[in-house]
């Protein structure tokens, strides 16, 4: 999304998807060729992350190199503007291997998504979410020992409501605790 500016847009906000800045001058981006069309697609990969942490040594370098290989994983999903040609969305499909029933015509913008840059305009701040304090659990406020607090009854946190510190208290306590011979997590 590009601003645009007041000597062209007049007062206020005003805004162009980019993708639109390009429908309207193609032709000028390719001097001396007659452009016969112009479409949005957008290509959704695979993005999970395959790394077992009991197998691995050095999780963080196994991290890594997932991280990298994630941006040429298996395309699951191709959208395309609803005015593409059956042709070139079927050539786009041949291109990442997918078939008809991973194919999504949109009508309007391809990537919505972009629209979220505006909500985070200090100049709108009623476009803004109020910011959010996650709570401590009665029972954990005061606790300096958080097995101690567990070892009488379970204790449920629901994440983002409530604050994720005592997880990390129970880590770190955890850490700390001779006794203590492996720490495993569902999250």
């Amino acid at each position: 999304i590009i601003r645009v500016p007041e000597e062209v847009g007049g007062a206020g906000d005003n805004y162009v998807f980019l993708s639109s800045m390009i429908h309207a001058h193609a032709d000028d981006l390719f001097h001396g060729m007659s452009v016969k069309g112009c479409y949005q697609f957008r290509l959704t990969r695979n993005a999970d992350l395959s790394v077992d942490a009991e197998d691995v040594e050095d999780l963080a370098r196994a991290l890594r190199g997932e991280l990298f290989s994630r941006r040429y994983g298996d395309a699951v999903r191709l959208e395309v503007a609803d005015t593409c040609p059956k042709h070139l969305a079927d050539f786009l499909l041949k291109q990442f291997n997918l078939s008809e029933n991973e194919l999504y015509r949109v009508n309007g913008p391809v990537n919505l998504t972009r629209l979220f840059s505006i909500t985070g305009l200090e100049s709108h701040p009623e476009l803004q979410h109020t910011p959010f304090t996650p709570v401590i659990p009665k029972l954990l406020q005061n606790a300096e020992n958080i097995f101690s607090v567990v070892g009488k009854q379970d204790i449920l946190l629901l994440h983002p409501f409530e604050s994720f510190t005592p997880v990390i208290d129970l880590l770190r306590q955890a850490a700390k605790d001779p006794s203590v011979l492996a720490i495993k997590q569902t999250l």
